[in-house]
């Protein structure tokens, strides 16, 4: 009956098992066993098959042969489902047989363990990720051991708030996070919590350890940490939003201020027509000031014992401007103490929220009995004041946390050329750039992130035409009643004038920049080119006085007369330079056949200007209007180099001037054979004062001044040439026709 007994339990059971003798072969296995084998490895075992089987690791192999030593193992076992390739993991008891306290054979036992283990996989994958959550979280998140107070650890984002690394906050307890004076304040805060769950909603201090005192707002929740009972605080620093705070209360303390001093009557009364705030104007009395909040206008007349019908007058007003939400208001007459007439304008102005639906009204009452000689005067000033007030350029917007424009005011036609319609309901993306559009998104989506205030100097949009339109936008955000950030509310000007004024101011201050740096240098060098020849003058007469041999004292006229001309010839290029700043541009029509012959007529006398060939051809016809003046200049210039940097060595030194006429135009060419300019120096010949040459011994300024004619009458230069072989200028001189 036992062996029965004991077999049924060996088949039935919810496990694998099976029995090895000592030659390791299978002796008897159970149902379970033999379907897992099939199972996972696609092999049916029969009974005295030698065990294992491949393909089954050799590790049960060696755990059969220790227990035939009398060992029993426990071991765990990974398996590969060869026909659905999954995984299974078996906890597996191997132990002796005795018979006769002899081991006669083996007895495995093999639970599946593979849920278990995935379970497990799957809470340390979680684990991982729970941990990258919280180290990438923007708020700083503590845990803390409920039984001891220790901090158990802190993200990234908890050791910046504190300023402390991960080691030191771990050596402390939660409380040192807060300033000293307030420690046992918050210890008492979170024992009551952990006690009841009940969560404060006031603003915690964290002390840094620089010093500071971060206002903070924190979230807490009983957690399970490292196999500990533990407090998960999530700590929001609040800096921002405290000045936010600050600065609104501020601001309502300043207008309440204004509001207790204004000389006129002052009431706002809530939607259900309650007052909620009356200045002393409007109630001298504190008490009954005091009394009236909650309480609706006709109470006022009944407490006071005035007749109704003038509270009536009020109401019927107040309903008005409810039911049109259209301001009104009318004259009251009042009688004072020594019986004369008062007269009050009394106003009631809707306030309406962004919707347009009626919240709230403003009532004020205003003395103008001493206005009413100049009524005219007044309403034309009011209305101009108005004026004012309706035409201000700033667009007020406010966007969703998905970045799309939930209100937009009606300057944006001005701004962006769209009506507030075209914009509401459209993302802040529609009207950027798209070149911008992923910079932008990235960046609002970093404020967002932070819950930041932010003010952006120069944010590009798209006007409705097409042009670019420079915008300074600044925006705060908007929470709701569990601080959670729902929009961004802000104002944009159009700042693209100005900036375009600012970019023309810094061009302009560069530009006079360069031209008092040429200005000093200019000044410098003419100073030193006058002096010079008029230095060798001077010591030439002092010769000249003491001379008594008539062959010298001609030789010292010929060089006095050699330095009055190099001075005369330098003035003369001076007067050039501040002619041609200064005169303005007089197209005349242009005949450069004359204009040719008139300059080599006048460097007729310049050395070497004798054996210079020159040629000049005209091509077409087309009547040429530009200015002579700066066209003597130029031609005469390059003419001028020409003749001085001959090649002394060559036969014959020519000159071809080749001009092409047309409507639009002049193309010429001004080609040398002479000594050339290395290329080196081709980028700057037109610098003040710079020389290619050591053979120029004139005051560097010709081609500057050549190159500033040019620019004058909008004419485009350059130059080519080649060492040894010679130069070609190439100038395309606009056609001024009138």
């Amino acid at each position: 009956m036992l062996e029965t007994e004991l077999k049924a339990v060996f088949e039935n059971a919810p496990f694998a098992m099976y029995i090895l003798d000592t030659d390791l072969r299978l002796r008897s296995a159970n149902k379970v066993w033999f379907e897992v084998y099939e199972n996972l490895l696609g092999i049916k075992p029969n009974i005295g098959d030698k065990m294992p089987l491949q393909p089954v690791h050799n590790k049960l192999k060696e755990a059969y042969l220790r227990a035939l030593q009398g060992e029993t193992l426990c071991i765990e076992e990974f398996m590969l489902d060869s026909i659905n390739d999954k995984r299974a993991w078996f906890d597996v008891k191997i132990s002796p047989i005795y018979e006769q306290e002899a081991v006669i054979g083996v007895l495995v036992m093999g639970w599946d363990i593979t849920e278990r283990k995935e379970t497990e996989s799957q809470l340390k994958e979680w684990e991982i990720k729970y941990q990258d959550l919280i180290n990438q979280a923007n708020d700083a998140i503590f845990f803390a051991d409920v039984a001891t107070g220790k901090i158990l650890y802190a993200n990234e984002k908890a050791q910046y708030l504190v300023g402390k690394s991960l080691e030191e906050l771990c050596q402390m307890h939660h409380s040192e996070l807060h300033p000293e004076h307030l420690r046992e304040q918050y210890v008492q805060l979170l024992r009551e919590y952990v006690r009841n769950g009940t969560r404060t909603k006031e603003l915690f201090l964290v002390a840094h350890k620089d010093g500071r005192e971060i206002p903070v707002d924190i979230s807490s929740r009983m957690v399970n940490f490292e196999n500990k009972q533990a407090v998960q605080g999530i700590f929001r620093d609040m800096s921002v939003h405290v000045d936010a705070q600050k600065a609104l209360q501020e601001q309502k303390e300043f207008y309440e201020m204004i509001l207790n001093h204004i000389p006129i009557d002052v009431a706002v009364l809530d939607k259900n027509d309650k007052y909620v705030y009356l200045n002393p104007k409007a109630v001298k009395d504190k008490e009954l000031r005091e009394w009236l909040v909650g309480k609706g206008i006709m109470d006022y007349y009944q407490y006071r014992h005035i007749p109704a019908k003038r509270g009536e007058v009020k109401q019927e007003h107040l309903d008005f401007i409810r039911k049109t939400k259209i301001p009104t208001k009318w004259e009251d007459k009042l009688i004072d103490k020594q019986g004369k007439d008062i007269h009050l304008l009394r106003r009631f102005t809707p306030i309406l929220d962004e919707a347009g639906e009626f919240v709230m009204s403003l009532f004020t009452g205003e003395n103008i009995t001493y206005l009413k000689k100049a009524q005219q005067q007044h309403l034309a000033s009011e209305q101009r004041y108005r004026n004012l007030v309706e035409t201000t350029t700033d667009w007020i917007w406010e966007t969703s946390r998905e970045g799309k424009f939930t209100y937009c005011s009606p300057q944006i036609l001005d701004i962006l050329g769209y009506t507030p319609k075209e914009v509401v309901g459209k993302s802040v993306l529609d009207f950027t750039p798209n070149e911008n559009r992923s910079e932008k998104w990235r960046m609002f989506k970093d404020i967002w992130a932070r819950s930041d205030n932010f003010l952006l100097e120069e944010l590009e949009y798209v006007h409705k035409n097409g042009r670019i339109v420079l915008l300074q936008t600044s925006g705060a955000p908007i929470y709701n009643h569990n601080w959670e950030l729902v929009n961004y509310r802000g104002i944009a000007r159009d700042v693209t004038a100005q900036k375009q004024a600012e970019h023309l101011l810094q061009k302009t201050l560069h530009e006079l920049e360069e031209r008092n740096f040429e200005l000093d240098s200019f000044v410098y060098k003419v100073s030193h080119d006058l002096r010079a020849p008029l230095s060798s003058m001077i010591g030439l007469l002092n010769l000249m006085q003491t001379e008594t041999n008539p062959t010298r004292t001609h030789e010292y006229m010929t060089l006095l007369q050699d330095r009055a001309n190099k001075l005369d010839t330098f003035i003369k290029t001076v007067l050039a330079y501040s002619q041609n700043l200064n005169q303005e541009v007089t197209p005349v029509l242009i005949d450069f056949r004359q204009l040719v012959a008139q300059c080599f007529d006048e460097l007729q006398y310049m050395p070497l200007a004798s054996s210079m060939q020159w040629q000049l051809e005209i091509e077409g016809n087309t009547p040429f209007y530009s200015d002579e003046f700066r066209l003597i200049i130029i031609f005469k210039n390059f003419i001028s180099n020409a003749i001085k940097y001959q090649k002394t060595n060559s036969p014959e030194s020519a000159l071809k001037i080749h001009i092409h006429l047309s409507p639009e135009c002049a193309n010429v060419e001004i080609a040398d054979n002479g000594i050339g300019i290395e290329t080196k120096h081709l980028p700057r010949v037109f610098d003040m004062f710079y020389r290619a040459t050591q053979k120029s011994d004139g005051s560097g300024l010709g081609l500057y001044i050549v190159k500033q004619a040019l620019d004058k009458i909008k004419s485009k230069v350059r130059i080519e040439s080649t060492l040894g072989e010679g130069t070609t200028i190439f100038l395309s001189l606009p056609n001024h026709t009138p």
